[in-house]
């Protein structure tokens, strides 16, 4: 009688649990809702092609010997992302699905540390509402789900955050370890890593207030050497250093090979792209509430509060690098954080206005998720303006319809991509997913 009743309480989950666990599935379900439904993006090209092409030993591929790719078709980054696409390959076999899976799981491991980390700094009332923004904000829902490498960043960034926080609030040996692991994980990710360590600086300053740093150093001496050891054996394993100093001097983007290049994109399209993601993709009601957050966290000044406002300052130079027409996929990184910081203003409301801002919230959320987030095609009424995918920004579809065609033709004929100017098109066999 005594284990059936110690049974029952195992499956007993207070209604706190059951939210989070019930949000945290419905987060999981629409990152992997039609995954490989939906035309592949010129951009996601550079990273299941390179794999695609790597794992069937295409001559044209450059070889391995250098951490980035330079040249025709041009990747600028280090190659873990592409690393787990080509693992992904190798188990599920090769196609657009298994590519992109590689990065949802990554995005739904960015939502894990998203709700760990609001709870730890600002309790579980915030970390449950910025939980539940970041499963059902339509850009991380639309975004999450592309082969791109921001996913990946997003998630190794918001768990180095976690450890760092860790390592500067605790004493224990293994968050340094963890700190210095993870950091080297987002510097493999993605050739903009060393803004982890501005932000490192930047916490570090405003959490000590500068007069305490000895004091801090002192008594963490050994979490950061391990931090320090931790960060440079992944890194060296992972990412060539020389090679990685070459590709931030000599970017592989012609698009950014120079500091006016990137200002004069920023002050060209900053207008229009902020257009898009505030009323499209995040909705007006959350960007609201985003900069309520940061009024409140400013007026607070808690050390917590610092240290999420240097995150964001830091990797606000997104909303610099990732300002052009197709920059839309690289605001991912930010999203956790963005969440928090609506999960506070949430918070700080009067109860009436909450309960009407959330109604208000649902209600631009949920028929943005499902025409922009999920791609379903519900007519013209998709298309409400252009994104940074094949449906709307190339349309592709006539491309894949022709491969489809072509590959149905006697003696199996099979097209890989399709040249579409100075872009290489969908990319994969279409009978692959």
């Amino acid at each position: 009688m005594s284990k059936l009743k110690f049974s029952l309480k195992l499956l007993k989950l207070r209604p706190y649990g059951f939210i989070v666990l019930s949000l945290f599935a419905i987060g999981v379900l629409l990152r992997l809702w039609g995954l490989g439904n939906f035309d592949i993006s010129p951009d996601e090209h550079h990273f299941i092609h390179e794999a695609y092409r790597y794992i069937t030993g295409d001559p044209y591929i450059v070889p391995r010997w250098h951490a980035f790719r330079h040249g025709v078709p041009f990747v600028g980054h280090p190659f873990l992302g592409g690393d787990l696409i080509i693992l992904s390959f190798k188990i599920f076999g090769a196609s657009v699905t298994t590519g992109r899976l590689v990065l949802v799981i990554s995005n739904i491991i960015a939502i894990a540390g998203t709700y760990i980390l609001a709870r730890t700094l600002f309790g579980k009332s915030v970390a449950i509402a910025a939980l539940a923004f970041l499963v059902f904000l339509p850009h991380d829902v639309r975004y999450g789900r592309d082969a791109h490498l921001d996913p990946l960043l997003g998630a190794t960034v918001v768990w180095a955050v976690f450890f760092f926080w860790k390592l500067l609030s605790q004493k224990k040996i293994y968050w340094g370890i963890l700190a210095g692991f993870s950091a080297a994980l987002v510097m493999a990710t993605k050739i903009n890593g060393p803004f982890l360590f501005a932000f490192y600086i930047l916490a570090t300053s405003l959490y000590t207030k500068i007069n305490d740093l000895k004091k801090l150093i002192s008594a963490h001496f050994v979490q950061i050497v391990l931090a320090g050891l931790f960060f440079i054996i992944p890194f060296v394993l992972l990412v060539a250093p020389q090679a990685y100093l070459d590709a931030l001097v000599n970017p592989a983007d012609p698009d950014i090979d120079s500091f006016s290049k990137v200002i004069s994109v920023f002050m060209r399209d900053s207008y229009s792209m902020t257009k898009r993601l505030v009323i499209h993709l995040y909705t007006i009601p959350f960007s609201i509430l985003v900069v309520i957050g940061i009024l409140k966290l400013l007026g607070r000044r808690r050390q917590e509060d610092f240290f999420l406002l240097s995150v964001l300052a830091v990797y606000a130079h997104i909303f610099v690098t990732h300002s052009g027409h197709s920059g839309e996929y690289g605001y991912i990184t930010l999203n956790p954080y963005l969440s928090i910081l609506a999960g506070i203003a949430l918070y700080s409301l009067k109860p009436f206005i909450r309960k009407f801002v959330i109604f208000i919230t649902l209600l631009f959320f949920l028929p943005i998720m499902v025409l922009h987030g999920l791609r379903l095609d519900v007519g013209p009424f998709t298309q409400l303006t252009k994104f940074n995918d094949s449906n709307f920004r190339y349309g592709q579809r006539p491309y894949r319809d022709a491969i489809s065609a072509i590959n149905k033709i006697p003696g199996s004929p099979v097209v890989l991509w399709v040249k579409d100017g100075d872009r290489h098109v969908p990319i994969m066999d279409v009978r692959g997913g």
